[in-house]
């Protein structure tokens, strides 16, 4: 589904034009509170550079937030899968998470039947599979990027099932 494939694009454009809407509201607001007491023209000629610059940042912001994010949700997207049996030899957090939420990096580090270890981050929201998965742990691993490089940020966890 379209949804699914590109949620991690969408989601925060949705949500920084929800941020840029209560930023620019005020504006709007004010405008036409001047409208219905008949001093919008002479509110609006007062102040036109303000709202002219306002708009023109505003604008520019989102261009290059929109860009990237489109950037980073595509990052993956032609990156092929790779599937290996794997056994889970270690786990760790890296950065412990907040009192109430799940923000803390944790790590997890497979290896392949060939003795080729493989890292891969586990963010956020993954904190339940992260959770599920136990040292000693057995099963096929998909992953997407390479485990020729040493920036776990170069991979991708997409599933781990269980033997």
């Amino acid at each position: 589904m379209l949804w699914e494939e590109y949620k991690n694009i969408f989601i925060p454009i949705i949500i920084y034009f929800v941020v840029m809407l209560v930023v620019l509201s005020p504006i709007l607001i004010i405008y036409l509170i001047k409208m219905r007491e008949g001093k919008a023209v002479a509110w609006w000629e007062k102040e036109k550079k303000l709202c002219y610059m306002i708009f023109t940042l505003v604008a520019l912001a989102s261009v290059g937030v929109v860009a990237v994010i489109i950037n980073d949700g595509m990052r993956w997207h032609n990156v092929l899968e790779e599937t290996v049996w794997v056994q889970v030899i270690d786990k760790h957090e890296l950065r412990k998470r907040r009192s109430s939420d799940d923000a803390g990096i944790r790590e997890i580090t497979f290896e392949t039947s060939d003795g080729t270890q493989i890292r891969l981050e586990f963010r956020g929201d993954m904190r339940g599979i992260y959770l599920e998965i136990q040292a000693g742990d057995t099963g096929i691993l998909t992953y997407k990027g390479s485990i020729d490089s040493e920036k776990v940020s170069d991979r991708l966890f997409i599933s781990f099932e269980k033997d």
